[in-house]
């Protein structure tokens, strides 16, 4: 964990080495492109600060807006996770809305969509345009670096969490606890399955771009079209999984989000992405194949005439061969196929079928109240939206929970607390009375939630 912090604060100080680098030689579209995405990185983290600490004291927020900005935060925030007691905790009362795990896992996908992701595409271009630009290299490296670390610490830290193996058995758990050996393998494959698919996409991005930036929009818009279709109008997925509502909530927030997650598990394969509530596992699977047959169209669609354009004397005489390019790209895919097949292979057995799963997220959601499972773990399903599961399983809820609300309150177990007390629906109660009973003492914001 503090090894990957390590290398996104590298990220960030090469990122704004090569701002200057980029300024001075006169590359003026390369140093704007890395300030944007420095810049709206550190933008998002500091709104997203906010949100996540605005209950606290004024000076508190003024020190962790001094973090974000002193390029800090990943540190930070890693401390905070591993120092935490009780990193599912709620924190409502001291003024943090998110427990550490949820803001450092945010604070790492703003990362990466708005940094490290794009700045790997930035360096590609740069390299490939000037590939003796020692500087370039190493800023590249640190961007695939980070941004591959990244995505494998998000999947690792969720499987292996002992929560999430509680509650979905038959989801998370595919990294065995022993042999040691075996762990190693399947972490290294995760990061170089990531690697190699992150360098291909940049690679083939930057390809794509030599035709004209319509060629590289309509590509990634295709893909992200074609996402929708299968998810909205086959797989019939119309909500995003977080209980916001109204048109702001359900479609510009939820959409908003499955993009952002599409993108993020096309570029890095995010493992834990493959989840029936996020991209799912056949979608997630076929865009490892997807992103090897762009890889390979985009290299052999490429003629050397276009490596002109608008480049110096100097620039059009260290431009990659064509050769090259095509040895580099089925390198990189080559990889992506051998790092799957040996994650594949080292995995426990029986959740192999996870990553060819056709489970839809609707019915991802009900398992969590129709598989079998005490009562604090069918309450999760509170804390999804409504509209996964209230059609299918509504009544059958509204029942358990009327048949066992009276023995909750009187032997007030450790799970069913104030936060849990507010987040039941009112039509889930037959009896008036027995909702204002159960959400008297919780607070009108957790009882609204």
């Amino acid at each position: 964990m503090y090894g990957t912090t390590v290398l996104s604060m590298i990220d960030m100080v090469t990122d704004i080495t090569m701002i200057f680098k980029y300024f001075e030689s006169g590359r003026l579209g390369f140093a704007h492109a890395t300030l944007a995405c420095v810049s709206l990185n550190l933008v998002l983290q500091s709104i997203m600060t906010y949100a996540f600490h605005k209950g606290r004291p004024v000076w508190e927020q003024v020190k962790e807006q001094l973090i974000v900005w002193s390029l800090l935060k990943q540190g930070v925030i890693a401390y905070r996770y591993t120092t935490s007691t009780d990193r599912k905790a709620d924190f409502t009362q001291a003024g943090v809305v998110v427990d550490a795990q949820t803001e450092m896992t945010a604070t790492r996908l703003v990362e990466m969509v708005c940094e490290a992701v794009p700045g790997t595409v930035i360096q590609v271009a740069a390299v490939y345009h000037t590939k003796n630009d020692g500087a370039a290299i190493v800023s590249l490296i640190s961007s695939i670096l980070s941004a591959s670390f990244l995505s494998v610490v998000i999947s690792w830290e969720y499987d292996t969490g002992k929560d999430n193996r509680w509650d979905k058995k038959n989801f998370y758990g595919y990294v065995p606890v022993r042999p040691r050996w075996r762990k190693g393998v399947i972490f290294l494959a995760m990061f170089f399955l990531s690697f190699f698919n992150l360098a291909v996409r940049s690679l083939a991005c930057v390809m794509y771009s030599l035709r004209g930036n319509s060629m590289v929009m309509g590509v990634l818009a295709s893909e992200i079209l074609l996402y929708f279709f299968v998810k909205k109008v086959l797989m019939r997925d119309n909500y995003y999984w977080v209980p916001l509502y109204g048109f702001f909530g359900e479609w510009v927030v939820g959409l908003f989000a499955e993009g952002l997650i599409k993108v993020l598990s096309d570029w890095t394969a995010v493992v834990h992405f493959r989840c029936p509530s996020e991209v799912g596992g056949l979608y997630w699977t076929f865009s490892l194949g997807l992103t090897i047959v762009i890889g390979i169209t985009s290299v052999f669609q490429h003629q050397p005439e276009d490596q002109g354009g608008n480049l110096g004397e100097e620039d059009k005489s260290a431009v990659w061969s064509k050769d090259e390019i095509i040895m580099g790209m089925f390198l990189g895919c080559g990889g992506m196929a051998l790092s799957f097949f040996l994650f594949m292979v080292s995995i426990k057995r029986n959740f192999v079928w996870t990553f060819f799963s056709l489970v839809t997220s609707n019915e991802y959601i009900q398992e969590y109240f129709t598989m079998e499972g005490g009562d604090d773990h069918k309450f999760v399903i509170f804390e999804k939206n409504e509209h996964k599961w209230r059609t299918f399983i509504g009544e059958e809820v509204k029942k358990w929970v009327n048949d066992n609300i009276e023995m909750w309150l009187e032997a007030t177990p450790f799970w069913f607390d104030d936060v849990r007390r507010g987040s039941i629906p009112d039509w889930i109660f037959e009896d008036e009375a027995m909702r204002e009973r159960v959400k008297g003492g919780v607070g009108e914001a957790t009882a609204t939630a």
